[in-house]
């Protein structure tokens, strides 16, 4: 349904409001206040909003000279409010741009509010975010990691709001588009390597939940409208999106969205609409592949097999899809092959059958054939390669894809050299991930004195505090004045290394800190930095902000032993302690992931560490606010199963 509407609020005067639409008018008396909020264009009701409290309104420069931009946010926030926000402007501009279709609304505000049941929601002109779009001016000097977030929030007045989903079963024409937005917005800001990054990890995320892949994009059988909003309508849905752009390319591509915007706009929509504007601007038709990734499931499982015949100088690569045979894709495949430091992009079709074949004329044994290069396709790969295979594809793969897969094969006792390349890189992210999986080898002096160079001079912040947990790992006082230097530098990411390395090496002094200081003083990633101390001097007043990552320490254990460890100390201390608070600090943040969480070994994982909690708890001499806190971590157990 879509309607027109108005909303009166009456609040304290010293309290600003905010709905969608614009502020018509304003009622004084006795020391209240009553706004009168007008939205004139009809939006689906589940759009509504009303908002206030006492927030600092920080006023942007309006879009094309009228269209008012706004942020409200809490008033100690009210200095990073245009860092935080301010690229809406030249968001819109671009979104314009791109969809063909003018932002249709008549103003766009942002709110940050506190307790919200989701991350952030696009309410028609009047957006609101959780409260962890907050972040300190030395977060944002390493990146903005709610800005993603914002342009997907915008790109949803084009998709959601001027156009509303038909019905829920049909979410994907507004999830999708408003999760692939994240994408175009950072390629135009950042470049291809940040937007692919983003991408790759979105699929991931899908492809990590294995019951996500029976499901069908566009589905009707859902039992309630809760289960559409998963990483099928969202990461799957915006990587569909970027294979059908890459098939039919920008033109036609973005002139049968903007179609799409026009024929339905202030109305609703559905997946076969978008099919028809996309058939009707390119020509094509779209019904193999609407039916094989909207209305259908899964992905292709691939086998590579490759042959190289001397004789002939001919290579054949055979690509073999695993997965069920029931559910066979066709699909465009892009084949790089390497000769002599040369690469050949070859661009094929892929049957729906078990096997397909490809043969290319090749005059020398190719150093390296890399399949899906620039991971346009959503398909889980197995490769074959060699660790010489891993670092050519490195050293000479432009797309990040390709680059990242080589870094992410590495395991923590082979590829170090991988690793060690991989910090030259030209995407800092490579970097980042590099230093990341060099925490567990053993390096040598002379590959610390590499690592330390990195800490000192790398351009990107969040590879200098990669480095400097690296340095600090090894727990070497030489390093003190590389943590003491960067404790000077404003940067969040690099102080909680710096801490770390201090945590590591000269205890004393990160006790006297902590000591001096209340929880309230330090990010979490900085207390995280000093868990160490804060654990083996059982300093309780940090356990509340504390405990709820300690709970995590499982998933830890293959990336960050050493930290994964800590955690787990620090987890066993915590339930040892008759403190009812400590529990309720991990009830609400283990609530929500359990209404998310869908993997059965993660779910294992949890109810292992409550299992343990129970079992230290029980070992203790048995109170009421014991037995409270044991039915507590019981009742939280039976939400993961």
């Amino acid at each position: 349904q879509k309607t027109t509407q108005e909303i009166e609020m009456t609040v304290p005067d010293s309290f600003v409001t905010l709905s969608n639409g614009v502020l018509k008018n304003s009622v004084k008396k006795d020391g209240m206040r009553t706004d009168h909020w007008v939205m004139d264009k009809p939006h689906a009701p589940y759009l509504f909003f009303m908002g206030a409290g006492e927030f600092a309104v920080v006023k942007d420069t309006p879009w094309r000279g009228n269209i008012p931009i706004e942020y409200y946010v809490e008033k100690p926030y009210e200095s990073v409010a245009k860092k935080i926000f301010g690229n809406t402007s030249e968001m819109i501009t671009f979104f314009s741009e791109r969809f063909g279709y003018d932002f249709p609304w008549q103003k766009y505000a942002q709110i940050v509010v506190r307790e919200f049941v989701s991350g952030a929601m696009e309410n028609t002109t009047a957006v609101s975010h959780a409260e962890t779009a907050y972040q300190t001016a030395e977060d944002l000097e390493d990146q903005n990691h709610w800005e993603p977030i914002i342009a997907h929030e915008l790109a949803h007045h084009w998709f959601g709001d001027l156009v509303t989903t038909e019905s829920w079963a049909n979410l994907t024409v507004n999830e999708s588009f408003a999760n692939y937005s994240e994408y175009l917005w950072l390629d135009h800001k950042y470049g291809r390597d940040v937007a692919d990054e983003h991408l790759l990890n979105d699929m991931r995320q899908y492809q990590h939940r294995p019951t996500d892949f029976s499901k069908d994009l566009v589905r009707f059988g859902y039992d309630r409208q809760d289960d559409m909003f998963d990483l099928v309508s969202y990461n799957k849905g915006g990587a569909i999106l970027n294979m059908l752009r890459d098939y039919l390319g920008d033109e036609a591509f973005f002139a049968g969205v903007a179609d799409y915007l026009k024929t339905n706009a202030y109305s609703t929509g559905e997946a076969h609409q978008l099919r028809l504007s996309l058939e009707k601007i390119s020509g094509k038709d779209l019904n193999w592949f609407f039916n094989q990734w909207y209305f259908g499931s899964g992905n292709p499982v691939i086998d590579v097999v490759k042959k190289y015949n001397a004789t002939t100088k001919k290579l054949t690569v055979k690509i073999v899809q695993t997965q069920d045979e029931k559910i066979l894709f066709q699909f465009p495949l892009e084949i790089d092959v390497y000769e002599n430091g040369k690469r050949v992009r070859h661009k094929v079709w892929v049957d729906a059958r078990k096997e397909n074949s490809f043969t290319f004329p090749v005059a020398n044994t190719p150093e390296l054939v890399d399949i899906n290069p620039r991971g346009v396709i959503i398909a889980t790969e197995h490769n074959n390669k060699s660790w010489k295979e891993y670092l050519y594809q490195l050293q000479h793969a432009t797309d990040y894809k390709s680059r990242i897969e080589a870094v992410d094969a590495t395991t923590a006792t082979e590829g170090k050299e991988i690793l060690l390349t991989a910090l030259k890189d030209p995407f800092f992210k490579v970097r980042e991930k590099a230093l990341q999986k060099l925490i567990s080898y053993k390096l040598t002096p002379k590959e610390l004195q590499i690592v330390e160079k990195v800490a000192e001079t790398d351009s990107a912040n969040l590879v200098k505090a990669a480095a400097i947990w690296v340095l600090a790992a090894t727990k070497d006082k030489k390093y003190s004045a590389i943590f003491e230097k960067a404790l000077s530098i404003p940067s969040g990411a690099i102080k909680n290394a710096a801490l770390n390395g201090i945590a590591r090496t000269e205890p004393a002094r990160a006790k006297n800190f902590l000591e001096q200081a209340k929880p309230e003083d330090y990010t979490v990633d900085e207390l995280a930095g000093l868990a160490s101390v804060i654990i083996d001097n059982k300093m309780e007043k940090y356990l509340p902000t504390m405990l709820p990552y300690f709970v995590y320490y499982p998933f830890l254990e293959r990336d960050t032993p050493e930290t994964s460890a800590n955690f787990k100390k620090g987890y066993q201390w915590a339930m040892s302690l008759d403190n009812t608070q400590l529990v309720e600090s991990i009830y609400n943040p283990l609530k929500d992931i359990a209404k998310e969480m869908e993997n059965p070994v993660g779910k294992k994982m949890l109810l292992s560490v409550l299992d343990e909690g129970i079992a230290i708890k029980k070992g203790l001499t048995q109170t009421e606010s014991l037995k409270k806190q044991i039915k507590l971590l019981e009742e939280i157990k039976t939400l993961f199963k």
